[in-house]
């Protein structure tokens, strides 16, 4: 009996909305909503990520991105870029422009994105670089739609 309340406890627990995620809820082990992935790169003083981005033409991610205000135009109409070069020590050698816009922050020194967004892919390759998209997704339709659930919290 007391292994059938903490399961269902468990069960319960899983389900239950995540106040840090703010698009409502984790995914759940047999959940049949499509998964956001979470993303939260660093950003260096060169304005290289430290990790790939999860793409796909219409995939949303919810992305928690932070980047000095000196190195980035903080306004959600604002188009910035961020580079994930093949070899940081040789940008020539071309990697990943992440493009982003939208759900912009301003906060001490610091431009926070942060929400979903929209991956979309941008066709060709420029000197060894190719481009992605990220446009910003209102939360409200996320949530609203309950079509979506995080794969983890994103704290």
């Amino acid at each position: 009996m007391r292994t059938d309340i903490i399961a269902a406890l468990a069960m319960l627990t899983a389900c239950t909305p995540s106040s840090a995620a703010p698009a409502g809820q984790v995914c759940a082990v047999d959940d049949d909503r499509r998964p956001i992935e979470v993303w939260t790169p660093d950003v260096d003083d060169d304005g290289n990520l430290s990790s790939r981005p999860p793409t796909g033409d219409g995939r949303i991610v919810l992305v928690r991105l932070h980047a000095d205000a000196t190195m980035v135009e903080c306004d959600d109409t604002a188009l910035n870029s961020f580079s994930l070069p093949d070899d940081p020590s040789d940008p020539m050698a071309g990697g990943l422009a992440v493009n982003i816009r939208g759900n912009t922050q301003f906060a001490n020194g610091t431009c926070h994105f942060r929400g979903y967004y929209m991956n979309e892919d941008v066709m060709g390759m420029h000197q060894g670089w190719i481009e992605t998209y990220f446009g910003a997704v209102d939360k409200k339709d996320i949530v609203l739609s309950n079509d979506f659930c995080l794969v983890r919290d994103p704290d």
